[in-house]
């Protein structure tokens, strides 16, 4: 039934871990965004006296990889900024500290 709607590069069929028996719904993965979208006539249609939904899934792998790695950057560069910000206004002095031990001098603060 779906293979009119394109190629398709995987299928998921869920089941059940105790019983190995299928849950009754699978995830299709089609090579293109146009097969995915000719599935969705599906909805609703019958099939062997039961009607099926047909939903979109709203995980691509590729462009999930992609956004994925563009939030990794994101972050390691607020990280960064936010560090960076951290050591610019530390206002600890060196005063504080002995120079040849890094023991903490007697001074009042």
């Amino acid at each position: 039934m779906f293979n009119q709607c394109g190629i398709i590069e995987r299928i998921r069929n869920i089941r059940d871990p105790i019983t190995g028996l299928s849950k009754g719904f699978a995830y299709i993965s089609f090579d293109n965004e146009a097969g995915a979208k000719f599935a969705l006539k599906y909805d609703n249609v019958n099939l062997n006296g039961q009607r099926i939904k047909v939903l979109p899934y709203p995980y691509h792998e590729k462009t999930f990889v992609k956004n994925l790695i563009e939030e990794i950057r994101r972050r390691n560069q607020t990280i960064l900024e936010s560090k960076k910000r951290i050591l610019e206004n530390d206002n600890r002095s060196s005063k504080k500290f002995k120079k040849s031990s890094g023991e903490p001098a007697n001074v009042n603060i």
